[in-house]
């Protein structure tokens, strides 16, 4: 386990144990994701959390977000950085060409949970929900880099 996630454990026993401890209902769980659709997270041999049962933070679920981007782009035979534009038909231009790619743009953020992933919930006050906090390890990726 990274000393960062052992911090954060740490760190976060610490605030549930607090709250135990000052008669809040609350507690800390450990599960493992079972499935995706629906989203279930076993903790233990016998419990399983349904998806209605769970509330799910931004570090466990994918979301979009706007960004403020401000380049050009290339040409780069090597790379094959040719390109296509939304609205013009494809092969209708010479995409050998440089432009600016400027402005407020939406992107996806792919956080979701993974089958075996294992995550850290809180317990909701009076144990009908739980609070998805964050996976225990980092994210599986699945995307492309070149």
């Amino acid at each position: 386990m990274s000393n960062n996630l052992s911090t954060f454990l740490e760190l976060v026993k610490g605030t549930a144990k607090g709250v135990v401890d000052n008669s809040e209902p609350s507690v800390l769980v450990f599960g493992t994701v079972e499935t995706i659709t629906p989203l279930t997270i076993r903790v233990d041999a016998q419990t399983v959390l349904q998806e209605k049962e769970l509330i799910l933070t931004h570090l466990v679920r994918d979301y979009e977000v706007d960004i403020e981007v401000s380049h050009r782009t290339i040409n780069d035979d090597i790379l094959n950085t040719l390109h296509d534009h939304l609205g013009v038909p494809q092969n209708s231009f010479d995409s050998h060409h440089y432009h600016a790619y400027e402005g407020r743009k939406k992107i996806k953020i792919y956080q979701g949970l993974v089958i075996g992933e294992g995550v850290v919930m809180i317990k909701e006050q009076g144990g009908q929900r739980h609070i998805v906090l964050d996976r225990l390890g980092d994210p599986m990726t699945s995307g492309e880099w070149f």
